[in-house]
């Protein structure tokens, strides 16, 4: 399936700006599944522990805290792109519903201000479902996370 578009969060934006994030070196950008709980606020939340209570717990193919995967920036276009490999857990026992991906900056300095964007799994919006014996696969949108011009 294929994530709807990706909403960077503020203060993304704002440590990016003061170096904040070290995207090209040690940096560890995870991707987790939150459920229909989750409000996203775009201009206030910071830090993933703020809202890792909305996360999926750790069963049925997800573990929490999300999955680790390679970005990439992109210079092709003459845009910057901040892109990922598609991402895919394998669901087991009662399945994986989610309603969010969001990324995550997992070494940010001190874990704090770690939070990158989030999507929505489906525009409709509603809870995406994968079955015992399916993985759950999201493809990253073609524009990449990020794009800077």
């Amino acid at each position: 399936m294929a994530a709807d578009a990706w909403v960077v969060y503020d203060i993304f934006t704002e440590q990016l700006g003061k170096e904040g994030h070290s995207l090209n070196a040690t940096d560890v950008i995870k991707f987790a599944l939150l459920d229909s709980g989750y409000t996203p606020a775009k201009t206030t939340d910071v830090s993933f522990s703020v809202i890792d209570a909305d996360e999926l717990a750790t069963a049925n193919g997800y573990t929490a805290g999300g999955k680790a995967a390679a970005t990439t920036w992109d210079t092709a276009a003459s845009v910057l792109t901040f892109d990922s490999v598609n991402i895919q857990w394998d669901a087991t026992g009662a399945g994986i519903t989610a309603r969010y991906l969001v990324a995550y900056n997992s070494f940010a300095a001190g874990a704090v201000n770690d939070l990158i964007a989030y999507c929505l799994m489906d525009n409709t919006p509603g809870d995406v479902t994968a079955v015992a014996g399916t993985p759950l696969v999201i493809g990253i949108a073609a524009l990449g996370i990020l794009t800077i011009p």
